[in-house]
């Protein structure tokens, strides 16, 4: 008589850990892209917040060479008016 081999079971456990492999590499790639992800964010949010405090700086230093012009006009005008008396 003959027997028909069936397909071997050694095979398909072969497979089966090769799938399980690539499924496990595949997390571990995806858990490696939302790491690089969330850094990046984290980088942005960091060059976010250093960008507004110099905005800030820089509006505030605006508004004291504003004030500082406003106050030489106001005595270049006394020294005018001085000279003019």
């Amino acid at each position: 008589t003959v027997v028909r081999a069936e397909e071997a079971p050694v095979a398909s456990q072969s497979k089966a850990e090769k799938d399980y492999d690539a499924a496990k590499k595949d997390a571990k790639n995806a858990k490696k892209a939302v790491e690089d992800a969330q850094k990046a964010l984290d980088d942005a949010k960091a060059a976010q917040k250093k960008y507004d405090e110099d905005q800030k700086k820089t509006e505030e230093k605006a508004a004291l060479e504003k004030a500082a012009s406003e106050e030489m006009d106001k005595a270049v005008a006394a020294v005018q008016q001085a000279y003019l008396a």
